[in-house]
């Protein structure tokens, strides 16, 4: 299993540095890998934890703006977490715009799929071939599939084909068989070359890589296949990543391809999460609404003393870049919502400052077409503030916040964070029971993610 472990966001003085900027992040893989695991009767390892997206994997709880691209909401409650002292938790969530199916652009699909000898292994392969006729049976006649192969070597195995023509998908998918190396490299540049065949105006264009991420032949180096990747970023194909797979499984190699291909990535390892990602989960995974979108919270010093992010450890952006429109950062898919932590100390006199507590901006560009010159790119920015005076108890706080707060709060226990050493599970436990007590208790169906997660 190969993992990186980005550290923990520390502690910053607002005094000393106001600001905090990152790209937005909608994967969801750490969740159902850890999952996984502890399913599996393991502890995950921490460098396996990305709090973030932890948070992605629940439904929103905010509703979709009615006009424009993003609704920003904000809540400020006492921290119920983070230690004896009394801190402050303050939640930033950006939710996008709803896409109806039948609004969505027409859909262009190259699928990737990884057919080497360790696809064999607890039938990778059969769960990839489900999840490809899950997502084609989500297709209709204006959209169209193709699919490439790689093993030791890359093949067409079909070329852009209507998605009306079922059989002929059927066949395709049904006739991959598991066996040889990894040659992940010459899989995505045939993906990729297929896919620019084919590339128009009015469709969304997207390689779809499915792997347990092992390459073991030809060109491994992460950096050199993320350039090739950005060239064709650039000409608006779009990437995301599905992994599978356990005991050998590249959750770095996937996670920063979807990073750099602005896509998603996601962990499936069973029927039910394939058709979470690829069916429920469709519009938002396959419809992008913006892209390279940063968020920059500043935090005025004379109410917050010191700050800490919870997440987000590798998508930092330095403050000057959040309006360089040359730095990448992160896609949002239709209805997405994006959720940040911050874990705040403020100063004794806080609640007499009239100032507000911290202002957050939102910057992001059109999704890049067929076409369209990514560097002519005109961006749009939009800020919202927050102060004390809208602060409420934990009690009084949203399911949203409270939600959002006990999710993280497991993540940094996993990523045996140096933040949660004062922090007990039992306490969590307790306090996640008390919200489902609170708002779920009777309601059948009302938040199945969070009973399992519970659980």
């Amino acid at each position: 299993m190969f993992f990186r472990f980005w550290g923990d966001n520390p502690f910053v003085h607002a005094s000393l540095d106001a600001q905090s900027t990152f790209g937005v992040d909608v994967d969801t893989a750490s969740y159902t890998l850890a999952r996984r695991y502890l399913r599996d009767g393991l502890l995950p390892e921490k460098a396996q934890i990305r709090t973030e997206e932890f948070l992605n994997y629940f439904k929103p709880d905010i509703d979709a703006p009615t006009e424009g691209t993003f609704r920003v909401q904000t809540e400020l409650a006492p921290s119920r977490f983070g230690g004896p002292d009394d801190k402050w938790m303050l939640r930033v969530t950006v939710r996008g715009r709803d896409v109806a199916r039948e609004e969505r652009q027409p859909l262009n699909l190259t699928f990737v799929v990884d057919v080497s000898g360790s696809m064999k292994q607890n039938g990778r392969l059969e769960t990839v071939k489900h999840g490809l006729r899950l997502l084609t049976a989500q297709l209709d006649a204006n959209d169209s599939v193709s699919l490439v192969a790689y093993s030791n070597e890359a093949r067409i195995v079909l070329p852009m084909t209507s998605a009306a023509s079922r059989a002929l998908i059927e066949e395709a998918i049904h006739g991959l068989q598991p066996g040889g190396g990894t040659n992940a490299e010459a899989g995505l540049k045939m993906g990729y070359a297929a896919a620019a065949d084919q590339v128009t105006t009015g469709r969304h264009h997207r390689v779809v890589l499915l792997s347990d991420g092992v390459a073991n032949i030809g060109q491994t180096d992460q950096d050199r296949i993320n350039a090739d990747i950005k060239k064709y970023r650039d000409l608006g194909i779009y990437l995301n990543t599905i992994g599978v797979g356990m005991e050998n499984h590249n959750d770095t190699f996937l996670e920063q391809l979807a990073n750099k291909g602005d896509g998603i990535c996601n962990y499936i390892d069973d029927e039910k999460e394939a058709r979470r990602a690829l069916v429920e989960n469709f519009i938002g995974a396959f419809e992008p609404i913006a892209r390279d979108v940063k968020i920059q919270v500043e935090f005025e010093a004379s109410v917050v003393k010191r700050y800490r992010q919870i997440g987000y450890e590798n998508r930092a952006i330095a403050d000057v870049d959040f309006r360089n429109d040359a730095v990448d950062a992160g896609e949002v898919g239709a209805g997405h919502q994006v959720t940040a932590l911050y874990e705040l100390e403020l100063e004794p006199n806080a609640a007499l400052v009239k100032a507000p507590l911290a202002i957050v901006r939102l910057r992001w560009k059109e999704p890049t077409g067929a076409g369209r010159d990514p560097a002519e790119d005109a961006a749009s920015e939009r800020e919202w503030s927050t102060s004390m005076n809208r602060a409420v108890s934990w009690e009084g706080a949203s399911y949203g916040f409270r939600r959002a707060a006990c999710v993280a709060q497991f993540a940094e226990l996993l990523r045996r964070s140096e933040h949660a050493r004062n922090d007990t599970l039992e306490d969590l436990i307790a306090e996640a029971q008390r919200l489902e007590r609170e708002h779920l208790a009777g309601t059948l169906g009302a938040d199945d993610d969070f009973v399992e997660f519970l659980a």
